[in-house]
């Protein structure tokens, strides 16, 4: 089985190419932007190719090697305009060209916030009502349609962390370094 993982030297793709690659049988192979970046993985003995979610071309090349994708591209910041040109026009882009070129299995990872701010208790496992506040999950809700219209999974994850969080760990350690008091016993 071939995998591509878009965005695999990112902090959830990395994640899954470790993962991939660490099994005997799978071949993986990242799709990534920049020459740096597929050096990383090229480095780590990893295949590499280079390109853009946006940009057809380069897309329809590394999908028809592959078997399975998984879709590990986001743009979580606040530019509106970013978020929809990779969450939403990149993402439809992923779920045509992974239909037409006949991968067997595609996969998107989003996110819990397409629920909203939380918390996320007693949700039924499907139908659960959408209600995305920014723009990063609203343009990422509209991205898991594309995705299951073309046949593919969606997975939600919430509260990431690992080596190379930029987001849950730090933005915790802020808070409680503003604490005035000690929790328990410190």
């Amino acid at each position: 089985m071939t995998t591509l993982v878009l965005g695999a030297t990112g902090f959830i793709g990395s994640a899954v190419m470790n993962q991939l690659v660490s099994r005997d049988g799978n071949t993986a192979i990242g799709f990534v932007r920049t020459d740096g970046a597929a050096k990383q993985l090229s480095r780590n003995g990893i295949a590499a190719t280079i390109g853009d979610i946006n940009e057809s071309a380069s897309l329809r090349v590394a999908m028809s090697q592959a078997s399975t994708v998984i879709c590990c591209v986001s743009y979580v910041g606040d530019d509106e305009q970013q978020c929809v040109h990779v969450n939403e026009h990149g993402i439809r882009n992923v779920a045509s060209i992974a239909a037409t070129v006949g991968v067997e299995r595609l996969l998107y990872v989003s996110t819990a916030a397409v629920y909203g701010p939380g918390p996320f208790r007693d949700l039924p496992v499907n139908g659960a009502p959408l209600k995305p506040l920014s723009p990063a999950s609203r343009t990422r809700a509209l991205a898991e349609k594309f995705v299951r219209d073309a046949g593919g999974l969606v997975v939600r994850p919430h509260l990431v962390y690992g080596p190379g969080d930029r987001w849950f760990l730090p933005t915790l350690t802020r808070i409680v370094s503003r604490l005035d008091s000690i929790i328990d016993d410190g």
